[in-house]
């Protein structure tokens, strides 16, 4: 999947180490979704691997934050209904 989303996309060629590239995960943690939800959490860290092996492939010199925004159905609780990490570059606020 990874190979093919690269033959799609061009990335930009950033020499300014002080760039950011920031990236959002929208994830579908509705009731209906439970099964792929659980799956997710598992190939997720597959997932960041690949996107930093692609930058450090094209030689990107800057920076990558990931932030990732999960939905629920719409009678969950409105503290849950929409939760959203901070930007991160560590991944300690994405677990």
């Amino acid at each position: 999947m990874i190979k093919y989303v690269q033959s799609k996309n061009e990335f930009p060629i950033v020499s300014d180490a002080s760039k950011k590239a920031r990236m959002v995960f929208l994830i579908d943690a509705t009731g209906s979704m439970s099964i792929l939800f659980a799956q997710l959490k598992v190939i997720l860290p597959q997932i960041f691997g690949d996107v930093y092996d692609t930058l450090k492939a094209k030689k990107f010199k800057g920076s990558l934050e990931i932030q990732i925004a999960l939905y629920r159905n719409y009678n969950s609780n409105a503290n849950k209904l929409l939760e959203i990490s901070t930007f991160d570059n560590t991944g300690n606020s994405l677990r």
